[in-house]
């Protein structure tokens, strides 16, 4: 019995249909691109199945599709994240996908894997395969604000340092022999995905955030919005720090906007957060800023997120999370919410 591995990208997720004929010769479907321009699923050039009565074909699918070089399976566009590979032309195993997130919101690309066939006889001219697509990813919104009584006073403002949080990675290779979650292994290979923590920081390197003639040395924004860290003398007002109105953690982006994260599943979500307050005084020695004088308090806060209804946070493929970070003086609070995100729709193949 002969055993065909077919990949099929789609360019475009909707709900419609095609025939698609395959021939004896897998390779010629490696990452083979599918679009939908008018309504009908369709490639070229048209391919038949194999004609042994016991050959099996089995088929993957991804989208959306990028263009690889075969023979290493690289994306040919340069680009440090969304998806950067596949399982090369010629790949032992299961097919996969490589694909690596930025952390800014609305910048990511949604990665979906169609439901795959295995071992598949062949079928009738009329007969159809029908992929379902489905997210690989989460959506996760994580929104800031501080107490009122902080938050409103001109002389007090607060800084985020850094964000750290475990329960989600942000690369990985998404195996494309995924059945009803996603198999997510490690991008360096093993089998078993990392679970380091993530860990977003204002960049500084030294502390000495705001010295003028220091700004281009030492802030980074890596990824926080700049908004609510240090970047600039305290008294430059247009760095507010972290307000009563919630901000968007990861950029001036609109505070709803989501980031796309690889889910851990089974992991609690926990997060780390160390920011400070700072209070100006004239009276107190300098501030960080080599201008200002006041008092600067450094806070280090780990809490376990927690749902409404009081279940630890553990995020899945397919659905969409709000985290809502409440800072005080002395103390962060946390809001989490949880709600479907609507699967690509499917595609039907014979």
């Amino acid at each position: 019995m002969r055993r065909f591995f077919i990949v099929l990208a789609f360019a475009l997720l909707a709900s419609c249909s095609t025939l698609v004929d395959l021939d004896d010769a897998g390779k010629d479907m490696y990452n083979q691109p599918v679009t939908c321009p008018a309504g009908v699923w369709t490639y070229e050039p048209v391919k038949y199945w194999p004609n042994e009565e016991n050959d099996r074909v089995s088929f993957f699918a991804y989208a959306p599709f990028v263009e690889v070089t075969p023979s290493t399976g690289l994306v040919t566009a340069d680009g440090e994240s969304g998806i950067l590979a596949m399982s090369h032309y010629l790949a032992e195993g299961d097919p996969q996908v490589w694909y690596r997130t930025t952390l800014t919101p609305g910048k990511d690309v949604d990665l979906c894997w169609g439901l795959p066939f295995l071992n598949q006889a062949k079928q009738k001219t009329n007969e159809r395969l029908q992929f379902e697509f489905h997210h690989a990813l989460s959506q996760l919104n994580v929104q800031i604000d501080a107490d009122m009584d902080v938050a409103s006073q001109t002389t007090t403002r607060i800084y985020v340092r850094s964000v750290t949080f475990t329960g989600f990675m942000t690369q990985g290779a998404l195996n494309l022999n995924s059945s009803d979650e996603p198999i997510w292994d490690d991008i360096s290979g093993k089998e078993r995905p990392r679970r380091e923590p993530v860990t977003v920081t204002d960049g500084r390197i030294d502390g000495e955030e705001g010295r003028q003639g220091a700004v281009d040395v030492n802030e980074k924004l890596a990824r926080l919005n700049p908004l609510i860290i240090q970047t600039k003398p305290y008294d430059a007002l247009e760095i507010d720090g972290v307000k009563e109105t919630a901000a968007n953690l990861f950029d001036k982006a609109d505070a709803t906007v989501p980031v796309l994260v690889v889910p851990l599943a089974g992991t609690p979500m926990s997060v780390t957060i160390v920011y400070d307050v700072e209070t100006v005084d004239n009276g107190l020695g300098l501030l960080s800023d080599g201008v200002t004088h006041g008092l600067s308090i450094e806070n280090r806060i780990t809490r376990q997120i927690l749902l409404d209804n009081g279940d630890p946070l553990s995020l899945e493929a397919g659905k969409k999370y709000v985290v809502r970070l409440h800072l005080g003086l002395t103390s962060v609070q946390f809001k989490a919410s949880v709600s479907e995100w609507n699967n690509g729709g499917s595609a039907d193949i014979g």
